[in-house]
């Protein structure tokens, strides 16, 4: 039995010379409906489908839901609404209203899914390589058998993970420089 691409080429070559369908289907020993579907087809392309999106039933009612949810960001957790009660706002409010609950409830949790990640934003730190970031911290040290707090300046190379150390009794720009001049 042939591969598909291998018995595609082998049908077009045998149309090309000439021959009939009866003809192929006994050489190659197929089906001569795929004989005949390989022969009247001159694209073998993959078809990209096309995703038709429909309007939702519950368009129309999605202002309202948003201004209903809006008011809610103003109220304690406990007195917002839930996706049952907008739905159950909406069949008082429209009574041509046919939209099922999950349809609403999916509706309102995207919404505050949405809401909830705008609210907690953050931006992701890009480190490229090379950059540093320089940084001082307090530890404890034992100077001349005495217990005294310290100043270290931390240079760091996020990209790698390496960082280099220097321990200072202050943290002035005379201490950043010579940090900066000792690590380099």
């Amino acid at each position: 039995m042939m591969k598909s691409m291998e018995q595609i080429h082998r049908v077009k070559e045998l149309q090309i010379q000439q021959q009939g369908p009866n003809q192929i289907t006994k050489e190659l020993k197929i089906d001569m409906k795929t004989v005949r579907k390989y022969m009247a087809k001159e694209d073998f392309s993959p078809q990209v489908s096309v995703v038709v999106t429909r309007p939702s039933k519950l368009d129309p009612y999605k202002t309202t839901i948003d201004a209903c949810l809006k008011e809610d960001e103003q109220n304690r957790y406990k007195q917002r609404h839930t996706g049952k009660r907008v739905y159950d706002r909406l069949i008082q409010k429209h009574p041509e209203f046919d939209c099922s609950y999950p349809t609403v409830n999916r509706y309102v949790t995207a919404l505050k899914q949405e809401r909830k990640m705008i609210k907690n934003c953050f931006q992701e730190l890009q480190w490229h390589p090379g950059e540093a970031q320089a940084d001082f911290g307090d530890c404890d040290v034992i100077l001349n058998g005495q217990k005294r707090t310290c100043r270290f300046l931390v240079l760091s190379f996020p990209q790698s993970n390496a960082a280099f150390v220097q321990c200072f009794l202050g943290e002035t720009a005379e201490c950043l420089s010579q940090g900066l001049m000792d690590i380099f």
